[in-house]
């Protein structure tokens, strides 16, 4: 059981979360590479929600918002311009790949709010102002505001904001986006959803980016945006999590 804090609009909640892990940092350029080069193709459709699919081909986007330019930066920098979609369908074609070594019944998917918060708990379970602790933050802790940097960094630069997991750059550097429905938190928040609607800001952001200020550091902060939304998206990426399939809540 784990006790999701809730916020001004939602009261606490306690949910049953399985074990599960999660990314260490924020997926990176060079990880999402591969699937540019095989993802976005009409053969590609398995790994793409049904929503995310007609976006693709709406759309026609054969890469991210901004490849070309991210390129051109560190490969460990976090992948950004990426929708809900893409971040979805990376996780599928990943879990394809490594099918044959993944335990029975676990996939990669993005973090519902409920992991996404016990990422960021004490060694005891308990919740805690900022992922590393209660200690104020500083440019030691995360890339934000008084770090003075002016796009995404590589990941991993601030040590000190390493959680009891083992995870580093859950506060700042780059929003993330999460597996489960803003509406849902927190009674359902250990829910993944199966798809998002084209066109609707049901789906939660965390963590902050580089250019939040400090109080956007604190674990409790909730953001949100469209699935499809990504142009101009410089301060959005995202990480994951090997966890259960789960039924998939369809809204």
């Amino acid at each position: 059981m784990f006790w999701v804090a809730g916020d001004a609009d939602s009261p606490a909640a306690t949910v049953t979360l399985a074990p599960f892990w999660i990314s260490r940092f924020p997926i990176t350029i060079q990880q999402f590479a591969p699937f540019v080069a095989v993802g976005y193709s009409e053969s590609a459709a398995c790994w793409w929600t049904p929503q995310g699919d007609h976006w693709r081909k709406t759309q026609q986007r054969d890469e991210p918002w901004g490849w070309i330019d991210q390129s051109t930066r560190l490969a460990n920098t976090p992948v950004v311009g990426v929708t809900w979609y893409e971040a979805t369908a990376w996780a599928a074609w990943l879990t394809a790949q490594l099918a044959e070594v993944l335990p029975a019944g676990y996939v990669i998917r993005l973090p519902t709010e409920a992991e996404w918060e016990a990422a960021t708990t004490a060694p005891d379970g308990t919740a805690q102002r900022y992922p590393w602790g209660d200690t104020a933050p500083t440019s030691d802790h995360a890339l934000y505001d008084e770090s003075g940097v002016e796009q995404a960094m590589p990941v991993g630069c601030c040590v000190a904001g390493r959680t009891a997991c083992g995870a580093l750059d859950m506060a700042g550097n780059v929003w993330e986006w999460i597996g489960s429905r803003l509406e849902h938190y927190p009674h359902l928040s250990a829910q993944p959803a199966a798809d998002m609607d084209i066109g609707k800001a049901h789906v939660p952001l965390r963590g902050g980016a580089y250019w939040n200020d400090a109080r956007s550091m604190a674990t409790g902060v909730r953001s949100r945006d469209y699935p499809d939304r990504s142009a101009s998206f410089h301060d959005l990426g995202f990480r994951v999590v090997l966890g259960p399939r789960e039924t998939l809540d369809n809204g």
